[in-house]
């Protein structure tokens, strides 16, 4: 039912925009991704005009300038796109984005991060035209262990405040490092007991960054769990983090499950040097029991 189908993307993030791209491709349908609500408007009213409309909208909310309900607001005083349906999506306060969605008759959302199998289902909700709202997935409960101090190496800075919120929701404890250098700065003078790793960094990368926490770590005899952040753009990214000494790896957007149930297994599982390859078994056998075929 959704092969063929074009879709216009909408989000001022580029990272989002490809994980997206890369979820609508996955479904057969043709995405067509912009980085601003304006574009978004003047690329359907055209296409609209030429024959061609879009089957479906997919526009993030938070965003510069005009955001993804003043879209929909917009979309629907234009005759010929007063009946696209628009499926948006949110990492903000669900009963705060509510209530807006609710004013304008935005009916279809679903709240950040989302996997591919949960924006499929919200996708033919929307295609259908079922006139209720995706709520939130069930909030991850607090970890039954002890909470743990986490660094977080990421230099976007929507994805640090989502990371940070995560992170606290789950009990633990959050500092942020806007690359490779300043985590390794941040690694003399704390303790942490774990480490959230972008991949793709200004200055220095996630990999190199935990190559060099290795070498450290090899004269000092300890080692740190890291989790590396992707957005798989890359193939042989996951490949290249375990290869670099990471022990883990979550793709973004992150999942709130995968994500607490990562940490809840270093929680329980304190690492020490002779712990090591024991914890690297464990979250591979959890990857490939997390991670959608």
């Amino acid at each position: 039912r959704l092969h063929g189908l074009r879709v216009l993307i909408v989000d001022d993030q580029p990272t989002n925009r490809r994980v997206l791209a890369g979820y609508v491709r996955r479904m057969e349908m043709e995405p067509t991704a912009v980085e601003d609500a304006r574009q978004a408007l003047n690329i359907a009213t055209a296409a609209s005009v030429a024959g061609m409309p879009f089957d479906l909208i997919l526009s993030d909310y938070h965003m510069p300038g005009m955001d993804g309900i003043a879209l929909f607001q917009a979309l629907r005083r234009v005759p010929s796109l007063a009946a696209t349906p628009v499926l948006l999506l949110t990492s903000v306060d669900h009963s705060e984005f509510a209530v807006r969605a609710g004013e304008c008759g935005a009916a279809h959302y679903v709240i950040k991060p989302i996997g591919p199998a949960e924006l499929r289902d919200a996708v033919l909700r929307t295609l259908r035209g079922e006139r209720r709202a995706a709520g939130p997935r069930p909030e991850p409960e607090p970890v039954q262990g002890r909470p743990l101090r986490v660094l977080v190496a990421e230099d976007n800075a929507v994805n640090q405040r989502l990371v940070v919120r995560l992170l606290q929701k789950l009990g633990h404890a959050a500092v942020v490092a806007g690359n490779g250098r300043l985590a390794l700065e941040a690694l003399e003078t704390g303790v942490f007991d774990a480490i959230l790793m972008d991949c793709q960094m200004p200055e220095m990368g996630g990999v190199e960054a935990t190559r060099r926490i290795r070498e450290s770590e090899r004269e000092q005899g300890t080692r740190i769990p890291i989790i590396a952040l992707t957005a798989h753009a890359v193939t042989g990214d996951r490949e290249r983090c375990l290869e670099a000494g990471m022990d883990h790896y979550l793709s973004k957007p992150i999942d709130k499950q995968e994500l607490a149930a990562t940490l809840a297994l270093i929680a329980g599982h304190p690492v020490a040097p002779s712990h090591s390859l024991q914890l690297l078994q464990e979250a591979m056998t959890l990857d490939a029991e997390l991670t959608p075929p």
